[in-house]
């Protein structure tokens, strides 16, 4: 049974979609299970949880989008600057930044 999304590229992703082979621990395995999946119980907010909780912050943090899929990062980046006049960035792998 897989609980929750399952990013594109990732093994459970996989599972999901049906292969019926896979790539771990640098042996190459059959898949000889029944997969289930149960949607909805994901720990992380949505977009409107998100911007809620970071309306909450009284010295308005400087923000980094770091976890997600791009094309959901990128709709988040472009609702904190429309809602929130707040610039945000969505950091390249090897980025630095100095708080």
């Amino acid at each position: 049974m897989i609980v929750g999304f399952q990013a594109r590229g990732t093994l459970g992703r996989s599972l999901v979609d049906g292969t019926k082979k896979i790539r771990l621990w640098g042996e190459t395995m059959s898949v000889n299970a029944n997969i289930h999946t149960v949607g909805g119980l994901s720990a992380h907010a949505d977009q409107s949880g998100l911007l809620t909780w970071y309306r909450g912050f009284a010295n308005e943090p400087k923000l980094f989008l770091v976890h997600g899929e791009r094309d959901e990062m990128n709709c988040i980046y472009g609702k904190l600057g429309k809602q929130l006049q707040k610039n945000c960035l969505i950091p390249a792998y090897g980025d630095e930044a100095i708080l």
